[in-house]
């Protein structure tokens, strides 16, 4: 009968590991997935600021291109005689 109760001891022991061994995995799992989460949104942040830069790069560009235009170039002949 005691050595009944030591296997009895063991399965339960055992089935306790599992069990931690489920919610070890299910806290990796959800710190995997909070990490895969963190990175898509740093992702995406970057492309944001990214897309923020080329519109103001297009504006200053375009900015140029407006002082360019309203540049006056004069030029006097000089006569020689």
């Amino acid at each position: 009968m005691g050595e009944n109760a030591v296997n009895k001891d063991k399965g339960q022991t055992k089935g306790r590991l599992k069990a931690m061994g489920m919610a070890a995995s299910q806290a990796r799992l959800l710190a995997i997935t909070a990490r895969i989460h963190d990175v898509e949104y740093q992702s995406q942040a970057i492309q944001n600021a990214k897309v923020q830069l080329s519109t103001q790069s297009d504006q200053v560009y375009q900015e140029y291109l407006d002082a360019l235009s309203a540049t006056t170039l004069t030029m006097e002949s000089i006569d020689p005689a």
